[in-house]
């Protein structure tokens, strides 16, 4: 090889030693100067879904990494602004369709994702819980000195704190905005005041059910649907309040979600006192399992058992129940009074045996003719005295 090739190659070497270096110091640098929108791994554009956010919000997100996994912490721009998410999907090559049912915020591009966060990046739950005690008590005494009416519930700092968000419950509409003054003044940060209900408040707190699991609204739930009574009634739980009440004071959620697969099991399950085939010989149905799908029969011979659904089918009613076991025969019926039949009134304008009962506008005409009968004969007791006529004179 000629001497003057030896510099290009050595140029070439030096290139490439450049840009390794400039790699591994891209790779060290701290997350604020990544953040400006480098590609971490892989190509190309993909959409992830995540959620944030102590409520619990969720998105989907852009991002040029394709090796995420549900469960990976990453740091993205959200509608709030740079903060810590949770990977809950596997990365797509497109957006979910507008068609097919799916939420309109799975199917809207929310932010962008800056990187994945390294295991001690994320904070602790002690020292979050510190960095919001403090902004939380602050926001209280204020509430208190300006006598509003309204119940401070938890607040959430942004981890660059470019935001705090303080959650309240109210009757009403409150005028807010000397508080929210005094709190930016207070604190050196921008303040934002949002008004939840006493089912978002469980939700923030993310304490566990009767079940002994986390809340459902702090876990997967989304939306809060309606509950009502009548949901508690189809699925024949019990009505004691305390124990058909969430952490919230509602109705629980789970009756709502349970309703649709209550009504879908009735709809193949036999009707009561109507008559089906068992192993056991045919019985009448008496109840249900809605939720096993199972029927509840009492056979011909009085004893009750439980069948699953494919093991029944529907009979017509027998023409004489066979009596069961130890049952006493019917007592003979009591012979007739004798005299005339019960509820039979001769001069009083009665139904005589046979006759058919008066029709509406028959029933009218005789409650009219009743009270002009005593219109014109007054009862006794009414105190109308006989007027003394004038006195006779003798001829």
């Amino acid at each position: 090889m000629s001497p003057e090739a030896k510099p290009s190659s050595g140029g070439e070497e030096g290139n490439r030693g450049r840009s390794l270096g400039e790699r591994e110091e891209r790779e060290e640098r701290p997350g604020k100067e990544r953040e400006e929108g480098e590609e971490t791994s892989g190509e190309g554009k993909y959409f992830v879904s995540l959620r944030y956010g102590r409520m619990r919000h969720r998105g989907t997100f852009v991002t040029r990494d394709a090796s995420l996994s549900p469960g990976d912490w990453v740091q993205a721009r959200t509608p709030r602004g740079v903060e810590p998410a949770l990977v809950i999907s596997l990365p797509r090559t497109q957006p979910l369709p507008t068609r097919g049912g799916w939420p309109e915020e799975d199917r809207q591009v929310s932010g962008e994702v800056y990187r994945k966060l390294r295991p001690f990046e994320v904070d602790p739950p002690w020292e979050e819980s510190g960095r919001l005690s403090a902004a939380y008590y602050v926001g209280l005494d204020m509430i208190r000195s300006l006598g509003l009416p309204m119940k401070l519930t938890s607040v959430e700092v942004l981890p660059r704190r470019e935001k705090a968000i303080f959650y309240f419950l109210a009757d009403g509409r409150v005028d807010f905005r000397q508080l929210v003054r005094n709190l930016a003044r207070a604190l050196k940060i921008r303040v934002e005041m949002k008004q939840i209900g006493v089912r978002d408040e469980a939700r923030l707190k993310g304490t566990c059910g009767h079940c002994g699991l986390p809340l459902c609204c702090g876990n997967w739930i989304r939306k809060m649907a309606p509950v009502n009574m009548k949901m508690a009634k189809t699925q024949k739980t019990t009505l004691d309040p305390d124990k058909i009440s969430g952490r919230c004071g509602r109705l629980l959620c789970c009756l709502r979600y349970e309703e649709e697969v209550y009504k879908e099991n009735r709809k193949s399950l036999p009707q009561r006192n109507t008559w089906v085939q068992t192993p056991s010989g045919a019985g009448r149905v008496v109840g249900h399992e809605v939720l096993m799908c199972r029927v509840r029969v009492v056979l011909q011979s009085g004893e009750v058992q439980v069948f699953p659904l494919e093991e029944v089918r529907s009979i017509p009613q027998p023409s004489q129940e066979a009596p069961a076991a130890g049952a006493e025969k019917p007592a003979q019926a009591a012979p007739a009074r004798e005299g005339k039949p019960r509820g039979t009134r001769e001069g009083k304008g009665g139904r005589q045996p046979g006759e058919a009962r008066p029709g509406r506008e028959g029933r009218k005409v005789q409650q009219r003719k009743k009270k002009a009968k005593k219109k014109r004969r007054p009862g006794k007791g009414s105190g109308q005295r006989r007027r003394p006529g004038p006195p006779s004179h003798p001829g």
